[in-house]
């Protein structure tokens, strides 16, 4: 016991330390470095792609001949801190720019650019490397992918899933000699699989590629002409043996409706089979969100999108995380009326991630390339062309966020919500009439966020008719240990019928990111319940710790923070306008916003919709009558004195 007591006592003093600087994810990680950075011989250096090791550090390529005084033929490895990997020692490496990198399960990697030749043997536009950087010699495409005197010979390779093949895709006009190019499926030795017979492209460019798991191809592509269609192809799918899928609505500029979809940019198929992809429109850019069957889901957030300082779109990278947000890399200074310094995070459908804001940001960032690598533990590595990030000299290469992170498993139960005849389980009736909104309603409510904001859910990841439906968001903080009115982190989640909190899937436990593993109270809030909050501090880490604020044995801050029914503890109901008391009568009640909520004249009205003032949760407001709204104020201010109130014991 006096182990872990001197370890809380431990993590509380760190804790101490850090929370006046409460960091949120897209702050510089000062623990990666690049020095003085990568130069070149041919114009300003560039960083196209980032691939992470094995072993924590990473490859990078671009346009470079040297990082921080180290030689390097466009290709270099470096440790996790920055640092070049010496035992990453290619002989001269690539003549020309490498753009992109992929690390295969052997070790081994695949780099295809512009480059004629590695380490003095010609590989025109692709190659694999062996994990000491020197050539694959086995691997053998041979006259690869040509001609190089276009812009982007190859753009990008990716696995085949279920294979040791892989699609290569580009501006490249043949592969090996056979005509055709843009988008080819090769063999483990470089040559080419016929048995994936493409259509013939006459013209125009591959420039972003993902394989669905049943083997399908998405693409999206620039000006790439298709002889059965009046104009160019900008985003299609391919079968698995290559040819066209026609039960795929493809978009080609010129012909369809919304034909203004120009240069996607990049494409990500997404668990459902959704397509997430950066297109442009007019002078726009937007994140759209495509159903399985090509079409527009209209249930994803796109506005104006990106515009740079003179108002024109210009997209680099996009990454979909675990959580199902996406960051987005780019040339731009404004997303959606928003200042955002050419990198954003948008919540899974579309809206723009308040936690998440660079400030100052990049202080540049090519238009047509750039590069996101999204790391296990969540820190995120940046490439292009840039020299600081948020004010800090980063030439080219720097890495964002702290990759902390714990996770709360919490029940909670709202005695609004709470069922007498089925005492285990809470009503649920606005999620099933469609009343719940889909974002979080904490933000528009005035709740202080730290790192958090935005939360939103999908009808179409979120099950309709799941076992235990939601009944409501319910909002959790993480407060300092030794100042508990100090907030440290804070959270939207959903409060499923059953009591259980979880994260916006419907099934996982809530994670605070850039929270490091140690002591915090526990709080939870909801928007016309009081809070309530842990007494004692509770150890947080990653692999989760468990509150239950349903049980009578959880220490809570204060007396009486919490209503006891049957054994069970639940939020006092009825504070409707969420100032930590519960008032019948006089000067700020709660009782009168119910009133001037059906009308202010009619006590018998009634008014339906998500509403605070409906306090049992029924999805209709009431004055009067059986399940009325008014009553549990009373009831639960002692239920005889209209004078006296109920006051939240959160400090």
């Amino acid at each position: 016991m006096k182990t872990l007591l001197n370890l809380i006592a431990l993590v509380g003093a760190m804790t101490s330390l850090r929370a006046p600087l409460v960091a949120q994810s897209a702050v510089i990680d000062l623990s990666f470095s690049t020095g003085t950075g990568f130069t070149s011989s041919n114009g300003d250096p560039d960083v196209r792609d980032v691939a992470l090791a094995i072993d924590g550090g990473y490859y990078v390529v671009g346009k470079f001949n040297g990082y921080n005084g180290t030689t390097a033929g466009n290709i270099i490895k470096l440790f996790s801190d920055g640092s070049v990997d010496p035992y990453f020692a290619p002989i001269s490496g690539a003549n020309e720019r490498i753009t992109c990198v992929t690390v295969l399960d052997d070790g081994t990697l695949m780099i295809g650019g512009k480059f004629s030749q590695y380490d003095g043997v010609q590989r025109n536009g692709i190659a694999r490397i062996l994990p000491t950087g020197l050539l694959d010699i086995s691997f053998n495409p041979g006259l690869g992918a040509l001609p190089l005197t276009i812009d982007n010979p190859v753009l990008g390779i990716e696995p085949y899933p279920g294979t040791n093949k892989l699609i290569v895709f580009g501006e490249f006009h043949s592969y090996n000699t056979e005509p055709g190019g843009k988008i080819v499926r090769i063999n483990a030795d470089g040559s080419q699989d016929f048995t994936f017979d493409t259509p013939t492209f006459y013209q125009g460019t591959v420039v972003a590629l993902d394989v669905q798991p049943d083997g399908k191809v998405v693409f999206g592509a620039e000006n790439l002409w298709l002889t059965p269609f009046g104009g160019s192809v900008e985003f299609a799918r391919l079968l698995a043996d290559g040819s066209w899928d026609m039960g795929f609505e493809q978009i080609s500029y010129g012909v369809t409706p919304v034909s203004e979809w120009r240069q996607v940019r990049h494409v990500e198929v997404l668990p459902s089979g959704k397509v997430v992809a950066l297109t442009s429109r007019n002078l726009n850019g937007e994140v759209v969100r495509f159903n399985s069957d090509g079409t527009r889901d209209p249930s994803f957030y796109s506005l104006s999108g990106a515009l740079d300082a003179v108002g024109f779109h210009w997209w680099t990278d996009l990454e979909v995380l675990a959580d199902g947000r996406i960051l987005v890399l780019g040339e731009f200074t404004n997303f959606n009326g928003a200042a955002r310094n050419r990198i954003v995070r948008l919540t899974a459908d579309g809206f723009i991630d308040p936690s998440f804001d660079p400030g100052s940001g990049f202080n540049s960032m090519n238009y047509w390339y750039g590069s996101i690598l999204v790391q296990p533990d969540g820190k995120v590595v940046c490439g292009g062309e840039f020299d600081t990030y948020q004010g800090y000299a980063r030439h080219n290469l720097v890495r964002i966020g702290t990759g902390l992170a714990v996770r709360l498993f919490t029940d909670v139960f709202l005695a609004g919500a709470f069922q007498p005849n089925f005492p285990g389980l809470m009503r649920s009736d606005l999620y099933p009439a469609g009343m719940m909104p889909l974002q979080e309603p904490y933000s528009g409510l005035g709740f202080q966020q730290m790192g958090s904001g935005g939360e939103s859910i999908s009808l179409n990841t979120f099950p309709p008719q799941p076992n235990y439906p939601p009944v409501d968001w319910v909002f959790l903080e993480l407060r300092y240990s030794q100042n508990p009115t100090q907030l440290i982190a804070t959270r939207s989640a959903l409060l499923l019928n059953n009591g259980q909190v979880v994260d916006t899937d419907g099934i996982s436990s809530v994670v605070f990111h850039d929270v490091p593993f140690g002591v915090y109270h526990v709080a939870v809030k909801h928007r016309n319940h009081l809070g309530a909050m842990t007494a004692d501090p509770v150890l947080l880490y990653i692999a989760g710790s468990f509150v239950d604020f349903t049980s009578p044995n959880t220490p809570l801050h204060g007396q009486s923070a919490m209503l006891e029914i049957g054994g069970r503890r639940m939020l006092w109901s009825g504070d409707v306008n969420h100032d930590g008391e519960l008032k019948y009568t006089g000067q700020n009640n709660d009782r009168d916003p119910i009133l001037f909520s059906i009308g202010g004249s009619v006590p018998t009205n009634t008014t339906a919709g998500y509403k605070v003032e409906d306090i049992n949760m029924d999805g209709l407001v009431k004055y009067t009558g059986p399940d009325n709204d008014r009553d549990p104020i009373l009831s639960n201010i002692g239920g005889s004195v209209p004078t006296n109130t109920r006051q939240g014991q959160l400090p």
